[in-house]
């Protein structure tokens, strides 16, 4: 019996002295990875001043504080970068789960400072800032942590984060004006490896209705994301992104008449996509909505549209001058740097393209392509128009041209020069320059070696292409 005792009180001290142990050098890795990932926001303009980090056995409490990267500094003169603070509270052992070595719970601090921290992190002055700060107040959160994260992490070090922000109501400013916040909530993991990341995050509307009855109102903003690093590519990550925002909709009192104005955008998408195959990267963004109306409807667009492609980009060449620009000012890069990087940019023949672009309006449809490539031998000192090759097909209704042009002429613009564009509008479609058939307008233009032509004509100077761009 005494042995059994003996054998039983063993196998329990081996179990506490693994338990300890196991959760003592779990937490060892877990703090690594704490600090990597944390360090690792130095890439995109966030530098750590601090990393306070307590372990204990089986938990551990941390504090960061943030700022912006040194180079950048303070946009306030005479002060330092504001820092923004998070406390972290992270649990490591014993055996959480077979999926999970830790879970970290970080809270964002409000900043002592709002004033400094609104000016350093977003592009507004001071004034503007103290502004905000007394409209909102300097923590309308109240006692609710601003962001909450809640993050797993997993035995071969991925991680998943589950980020929160709560929903609020409060009065703005003086005026008994009212803001609503439907609060954020989302997910993003990413891999061990450190290369790929996905991110869902979801946005409740935000309103804000003032005593006059103007009102700013969106509806949920849903953002996605699937991206990965490839070897080599630091910054030129690859993949998909979206962002869909159900509804904008503004309504502003206009003095002038004693009317309300309102824009409303419904149902807005843009997704972006990023590859690079072979060394040569390609970007493609797409943008359309259900629909836009503005001016109490006399402006509406349905199913507008558009992408723009840049493709044959040298993606080491991107890289290479991204690198630099992050380690020094863009004044600092050596104009020699600069040229013989524009150099595998050009050899690449890059090029520009915007496409699909539609937009349907009372009057009928508008659409239109362009593209514009380089040709050249890469030489940027002798860069000459000759080294472009423009293709562009636009088409829109007569009778919409008409109608701007007597809005624009109607909201108070310079009458000589709205009378100028109608008469150089009967010019164009006179000379030729625009082809009309059955109400419609279209031009079709294509430069190559110097020379355009011009809907299918004999050749015109290049002038005559730039000039149709100042018709607006």
């Amino acid at each position: 019996m005494g042995a059994t005792k003996k054998i039983i009180s063993a196998t329990a001290l081996i179990a506490v002295v693994f338990i300890i142990g196991g959760s003592y050098w779990t937490g060892k890795g877990v703090e690594k990875t704490f600090r990597a990932d944390v360090e690792e926001m130095a890439k995109y303009g966030i530098w750590i001043k601090q990393i306070d980090y307590r372990r204990g056995i089986f938990s551990a409490t941390a504090r960061t504080e943030w700022a912006l990267s040194p180079e950048r500094g303070s946009m306030i003169p005479g002060e330092e970068s504001p820092t923004v603070s998070y406390k972290h509270r992270i649990w490591h052992g014993p055996l959480l789960s077979p999926r999970a070595a830790a879970s970290i719970r970080s809270e964002l601090v409000p900043p002592e400072n709002p004033v400094a921290f609104l000016v350093a992190f977003f592009p507004i002055s001071e004034e503007s800032a103290a502004m905000l700060v007394d409209a909102f107040g300097s923590n309308p959160f109240g006692e609710k942590a601003p962001i909450t994260i809640e993050t797993t992490v997993g035995w071969d070090g991925g991680i998943r984060a589950r980020i929160a922000s709560p929903g609020m109501e409060f009065p703005v400013g003086k005026d008994q004006s009212r803001c609503s916040w439907g609060g954020l909530n989302g997910e993003i993991s990413r891999d061990s490896a450190r290369s790929k990341v996905k991110a869902n995050i979801v946005m409740g509307g935000l309103s804000v209705v003032g005593s006059n009855e103007n009102r700013f109102q969106t509806g949920q903003i849903t953002f996605r994301s699937d991206v990965e690093q490839l070897a080599g590519y630091e910054f030129t990550p690859v993949g998909t992104s979206s962002v869909v925002l159900d509804r904008f909709w503004y309504r502003v009192s206009d003095k002038s008449n004693d009317t309300m104005s309102e824009t409303v955008l419904e149902n807005a998408r843009i997704e972006f996509s990023a590859t690079i195959n072979n060394g040569i990267a390609e970007w493609k963004t797409r943008f359309d909505a259900d629909k836009v109306t503005a001016k109490n409807g006399a402006i509406t667009i349905e199913k507008p549209g558009v992408t723009l492609l840049l493709e044959n980009i040298d993606a080491q060449a991107h890289e290479a001058i991204q690198k630099v620009a992050r380690e020094q000012s863009g004044e600092n890069m050596h104009h020699v740097f600069l040229r013989e990087q524009a150099k595998l940019l050009l050899q690449r023949k890059p090029a520009l393209t915007i496409k699909d672009l539609n937009a349907r309006w009372p009057e009928g449809m508008m659409t239109g392509n362009l593209r514009i490539a380089y040709e050249g031998d890469g030489d940027i000192t002798r860069f000459s128009p000759s080294d472009l090759a423009v293709d562009l097909q636009f088409s829109l209704p007569r009778a919409l041209v008409i109608r701007l042009l007597e809005m624009q002429a109607a909201a108070g613009g310079d009458a000589s020069e709205t009378q100028r564009k109608t008469d150089t509008l009967h010019t164009m479609i006179k000379s030729g320059v625009l082809i009309e058939k059955d109400g419609i307008l279209s031009i079709s233009a294509n430069h190559k070696d110097g020379t355009v032509i011009l809907n299918g004509q004999s050749p015109q100077p290049f002038t005559t292409l730039l000039g149709l761009l100042g018709f607006w």
